[in-house]
Order: structure tokens, then C-alpha cells, then sequence
């Protein structure tokens, strides 16, 4: 976080997002002003001078290990933190869990 914030912290990453079309910058913030607003006057990533964040057209990996699941498991849909190791499918049963703590309670009852 340190390293970040010397490049200009998450306002800088915020600008550099709005740039490329993934926030909305007429939504009202706290402040009274809309997102695009605030971040007028912060400084832009230099990607050429920091190797801490990196442009969206030369991502380090495709894909993050976070994914959003939507189908009969997570009709509302759900998030799944991945490893990096299942693969692209999971083919077998899935047990499913309402929250952390309901998933702790029957993984500490199986002890």
C-alpha cells in the first residue's frame, strides 16, 4: 500500500479507471461533486516512471482470481475467490454454504 500511495494512491488508479470507461464519473460523491470532478485535478499514472499498477492493455494475467458465478448454484449470483489451480470447469458435487461461518461450523463438526 506504501508503493501505491507514492504513485498517488487509489485517487490516481481511480482517474486511470475513469479514463478507460469502468466508472461512472457522474455519480455524486459525499463531497457535493461527481466523481469526475474530484479526480480533475489529481495526477495521472506515469506508467513509464512506477511498475506498481499497469496499463489495462498490458495486464500481467488475462483474468483475475476473483469471478463473478451465476446459475442454479448462485441464482442471485455469487463471488468465488480462485486459486489459480481449478482449471476452466468443475465437473463433480458441489456442496454449497449460506456465508464463511455456516461453511467454519460444518467443516469444524466433520473434525
Amino acid at each position: 500500500m506504501e508503493d501505491l500511495h507514492k504513485i498517488g494512491g487509489t485517487p490516481a488508479v481511480m482517474k486511470y479507471l475513469l479514463s478507460k470507461g469502468y466508472l461512472h464519473g457522474d455519480c455524486m460523491t459525499v463531497t457535493g461533486k461527481t466523481i469526475a470532478e474530484n479526480l480533475k485535478e489529481i495526477v495521472s499514472l506515469d506508467f513509464e516512471k512506477q511498475d506498481i499498477i499497469y496499463p489495462i492493455e498490458k495486464a500481467i494475467k488475462k483474468t483475475a482470481h476473483i469471478q463473478i458465478l451465476y446459475g442454479n448454484l448462485a441464482e442471485k449470483g455469487a463471488v468465488a475467490k480462485i486459486s489459480g489451480k481449478e482449471g476452466n470447469r468443475f465437473k463433480g458435487t458441489a456442496r454449497v454454504f449460506n456465508g464463511e461461518w455456516k461453511y467454519s461450523r460444518e467443516s469444524n463438526l466433520r473434525k
